[in-house]
């Protein structure tokens, strides 16, 4: 068997070839499956839903066709996984079926790992050897249906568009609360590691200090604001040193709070802000703008907002909308759904500094105007 699919292994090269299909396939989450088959209808009224499975959606495009290129055009906020379906087989069928993929788009590709486990897959998985993809490199995500179909899709690696991998997904013993994971998970999908030097992160919404804990453990300083109790052992541990929170409602917080605060850290200014707030959308996006606004050197939001029902969706967009004008000067702008979410999803706005570092292409607003929602809900 490794005989016949030892092709897969070799390093991708980018090929100019153009995958298409007749479907588009979804990667879900279970906790918010109807919140992204809602945001479907609205967002993408031209595609119609077809086959599905636990986890997994495909849609047809009125078009008839949906071509590899189209992939950042169809990008649910609530997906976590987006590409073209490609083909069903039988599990004894799979490596040939790979081989002829592979002929096709005249170049190798990666399996990406998170694909449901079978003999044959688990095998391709291990032959990679922990080789990550370049951008742009074919990614083929495999989904066993039943245990006997193998239903086989494709899409070019695009971080953070696309990821590839298991997220973070171990909560440590320590760890305050399930937030920690949150922000594991986001800095494992915006390659956030790579900034070396410790920064400052202002979170809003900090109590009890599950994304304290993950900041601090990689070495950065946290301002934090909240009326709540910060974990004791957070309190007592080392990297409390690097650790100050303001015990007000964010909405009392001034700029002058935030000087004092800064300067007991002796830092002079925050490089991010986090936000993670119990409240409706409208209000917890403006207080997160205007905290931002009170950075020396802003370079990224990340902006956690609750979406508990339908209702809250055109909400969602207009923020995604505001966010992006051009007086906001952002080069990057995502809304993403992570494992660890369930009817919430993360708001990215970054610099252009952070995203030279972090070799992201410029990324606005992917739906029309159309698609943004009443303007009523301010």
């Amino acid at each position: 068997m490794l005989e016949s699919i030892s092709f897969i292994l070799e390093r991708g090269i980018f090929s100019e070839v153009t995958m298409q299909g007749s479907y588009l396939a979804i990667q879900s989450n279970s906790e918010s499956e109807e919140l992204l088959k809602e945001e479907i209808a609205l967002r993408f009224p031209e595609l119609r839903p077809s086959f599905s499975a636990p986890g997994f959606l495909t849609y047809k495009c009125g078009q008839g066709v949906v071509s590899e290129k189209d992939l950042t055009k169809f990008l649910p906020v609530y997906s976590l996984k987006v590409g073209i379906f490609y083909a069903k087989v039988g599990r004894k069928q799979l490596a040939e079926k790979l081989k002829q993929l592979e002929k096709e788009l005249a170049a190798a590709f990666f399996i990406e790992p998170t694909s449901s486990q079978c003999v044959e897959i688990d095998l391709l998985v291990k032959g990679q050897n922990g080789a990550l993809p370049k951008p742009n490199d074919w990614i083929v995500w495999i989904y066993l249906y039943e245990q006997k179909e193998c239903w086989i899709n494709i899409y070019h690696y695009r971080p953070p568009i696309s990821s590839f991998g298991q997220l973070s997904s171990t909560l440590p013993k320590d760890a305050p609360s399930r937030a920690y994971l949150k922000m594991a998970q986001t800095f494992d999908r915006l390659r956030l590691k790579k900034i070396q030097d410790p920064q400052t992160f202002l979170e809003i919404g900090c109590a009890p200090g599950g994304v304290a804990y993950f900041l601090l453990e990689e070495g950065h300083f946290l301002l934090g604001i909240d009326t709540g109790e910060m974990d004791q052992k957070l309190l007592n541990s080392p990297m409390a040193d690097r650790l100050k929170v303001i015990r007000r409602p964010v909405q009392e917080v001034r700029k002058s709070d935030l000087e004092k605060s800064l300067h007991r850290l002796s830092v002079p200014s925050f490089e991010w802000l986090a936000n993670d707030l119990n409240l409706p959308i409208p209000m917890a996006f403006n207080e997160a703008l205007r905290i931002s606004q009170y950075s020396l050197d802003l370079w990224g939001l990340l902006i956690t907002l609750k979406t508990p029902s339908i209702e809250s969706l055109p909400q969602l967009m207009t923020a995604i909308k505001k966010i992006s004008l051009p007086e906001r000067d952002f080069y990057y702008v995502q809304a993403l759904h992570l494992p660890a979410h369930k009817k919430e999803c993360l708001l990215v706005a970054l610099k252009e500094k952070a995203c030279k570092l972090l070799e992201f292409d410029p990324l606005k607003p992917y739906f029309s105007d159309d698609q943004d929602g009443p303007k009523n809900d301010q």
